[in-house]
């Protein structure tokens, strides 16, 4: 966990366990100089109260080895705000418990106590509103199904309303298989309306809402990566207009760039230099086939006689990079540039394990 994961104890007993800790999860143990000996512990001199204040001002996560009221006293000035302030555990002298005093609004917390706990043989102490009120973690299910989280900085807004009520709409054409609070309202058709009440909408797919959503709706999305971008382009062709017809076509076809899984194309039809550069805008992988090999690896896999046509090349490198997918964008051929758009359905079973 390195140098943002700091343990701190004040007694010989504490130390020791600390030591024990550091040892396991690769974190720095601060000690005071007479405990601090050998054993990769940095001895310090200064009061605790000092110590804690000094690290609670760089740590992401911090241990403290010592009684709860202790942990509490120190820590009472210094907390400043749940998005800034670090994860804070406490654990007894004694390893018996590991207490999440203080979580932010990081939805690992949890996870890791139970770690640190069946690490040492403690007991783990949840102590977080998110474990107490069922509130969907966003980055769990992110992780869970294999999504990306579009508007990161939400995180806080969305897990707050998840805590106290507030009306939301989940647009929901993925279809994750969980049980949302009652006050969440999950749709999935084309008709989506929004109530006067209804501040906040998470879109969980490749597809947007095909509405408009009002400008004082704040919005956040759950993407999965399940797009393989097909591309033929004319000789000359620039990185930066392929981005762009991408782009528009995806904003036509109301999808989310974000999805984008892979660029693949023919070398005959597009170079490395091109698709590089497109790739690079995007963030995702880059595949380029030979030509002289292509016709005979669609033979192969069986996939050219009922959903392509002959010598429509950005379709059938799409529908061939996914292997178990199908076309949900045929050929449109603009700027010279033609795109074609396959979905993979591994991908979208990936996401539900």
């Amino acid at each position: 966990m390195g140098k943002e994961f700091y343990i701190i104890a004040h007694t010989e007993r504490g130390a020791r366990l600390g030591e024990d800790i550091a040892n396991r999860v690769d974190a720095i143990l601060r000690v005071p100089q007479r405990f601090s000996g050998s054993g990769g512990k940095h001895g310090f001199r200064q009061p605790l109260s000092s110590e804690v204040r000094e690290l609670f001002s760089i740590a992401k996560v911090l241990i403290l080895i010592m009684d709860l009221e202790t942990a509490v006293r120190i820590l009472a000035p210094l907390l400043s705000s749940r998005a800034s302030d670090p994860v804070v555990l406490v654990i007894d002298e004694n390893g018996n418990f590991v207490i999440n005093l203080l979580s932010g609004y990081n939805n690992e917390v949890n996870q890791l106590v139970q770690r640190l706990a069946d690490n040492i043989g403690a007991q783990a102490v949840l102590t977080s509103l998110v474990e107490k009120q069922s509130v969907p973690l966003l980055e769990e299910l992110s992780r869970q199904y294999r999504m990306q989280i579009e508007s990161r900085e939400l995180i806080p807004r969305f897990t707050n309303a998840f805590r106290n009520g507030e009306p939301m709409v989940v647009w929901d054409r993925w279809g994750l298989n969980i049980q949302w609070p009652e006050h969440v309202r999950v749709e999935n058709g084309d008709d989506l309306q929004f109530g006067n009440n209804e501040k906040l909408l998470l879109i969980i797919g490749y597809q947007n809402p095909p509405v408009i959503i009002p400008v004082s709706m704040q919005v956040m999305a759950l993407r999965p990566a399940c797009l393989t971008v097909g591309i033929a382009c004319s000789k000359g062709v620039t990185g930066l207009r392929v981005a762009g017809v991408i782009r528009r076509f995806f904003r036509e076809q109301n999808w989310s760039i974000r999805s984008i899984k892979q660029l693949v194309s023919i070398d005959r039809y597009a170079n490395q230099s091109t698709l590089g550069e497109a790739g690079r805008d995007f963030g995702v992988s880059v595949i380029i086939l030979n030509a002289n090999d292509f016709p005979k690896l669609v033979t192969a896999s069986k996939i050219c006689s009922e959903e392509v046509e002959q010598g429509m090349a950005a379709e059938m490198v799409a529908l061939f990079c996914t292997q178990q997918g199908h076309l949900i964008g045929v050929k449109r051929r603009m700027d010279q540039v033609s795109i074609a758009v396959a979905f993979n359905h591994e991908d979208q079973n990936l996401t539900k394990t």
